[in-house]
């Protein structure tokens, strides 16, 4: 019979992260140039999961951490379902694209503070959502159960602090369908995979991608459709996904 310890750290791991994430987006609002306190609490919310594993005793390789047999192939790919969801989102028909101000990318102090803040903060929500809370639920109770689970945790940890107040605004609604879609899209992807790589890559990549980007989708009646639809031929792509050997990172 499945134990209740793997939903009670998940639970607990949750509930820290996601206290660490509403501060960290108190602070962005406050003083959106601090990219160096993101980064900063981005680091301690990947920490605390490794080190939960760490005191568990059990092997990271389990929970992700480890390199497949052609990497390469891995990130190329992962890189290309970014750069296509981009701009699937951006020219699909119904999504009318507007230019707005974006940050231009020059080699400086706050470009690559951006980027850091970027990396780190995918690779906290890929090691808390996929590598620990959806590998623990899914040893426990199965997959689709911690498919489910953790896609609604990641949504509630994504979703902007602004969009608690207004739960019932019109960006609530296009926002949330679509981190749930996301997140159930990288939950299949690391299954298929067994590596962070992958849904680190595409992450990382998609975010930044679309954070330097001046063309931005401007909100309307197809929004909810553009955004969660790349997610469904996505998870189809993923049966073309092999790995055979791997090794520990």
């Amino acid at each position: 019979m499945p134990t209740k310890v793997p939903v009670i750290k998940c639970f607990f791991l949750f509930i820290l992260t996601f206290g660490l994430q509403q501060i960290r987006s108190a602070f962005s609002y406050i003083s959106p140039s601090a990219e160096w306190l993101q980064s900063i609490i981005f680091l301690v919310a990947t920490c605390i999961p490794i080190l939960i594993i760490k005191t568990e005793g059990a092997s990271f390789r389990e929970y992700g951490f480890m390199i497949p047999e052609g990497v390469s192939r891995y990130f190329w790919a992962s890189l290309f379902l970014a750069f296509f969801y981009v701009c699937i989102i951006i020219f699909l028909p119904g999504s009318a694209v507007g230019l707005e101000a974006s940050p231009p990318v020059s080699i400086s102090s706050s470009f690559f503070l951006t980027t850091a803040s970027i990396l780190l903060s995918s690779v906290a929500a890929e090691t808390i959502f996929r590598g620990y809370i959806q590998t623990s639920l899914t040893n426990a109770y199965g997959f689709a159960q911690a498919l489910i689970i953790s896609s609604i945790m990641f949504t509630l940890y994504m979703l902007p602090m602004p969009l608690y107040v207004e739960v019932g605004s019109t960006m609530f609604f296009h926002t949330a369908p679509s981190l749930f879609a996301e997140s159930i899209f990288l939950g299949i992807f690391f299954r298929k995979t067994k590596t962070l790589i992958c849904s680190m890559t595409y992450s990382t990549s998609a975010t930044f991608l679309y954070t330097f980007t001046p063309l931005k989708p401007i909100t309307s009646e197809y929004a909810i459709l553009i955004l969660v639809i790349p997610y469904i031929f996505f998870v189809l792509i993923m049966q073309f996904f092999r790995v055979k050997r791997v090794e520990t990172m």
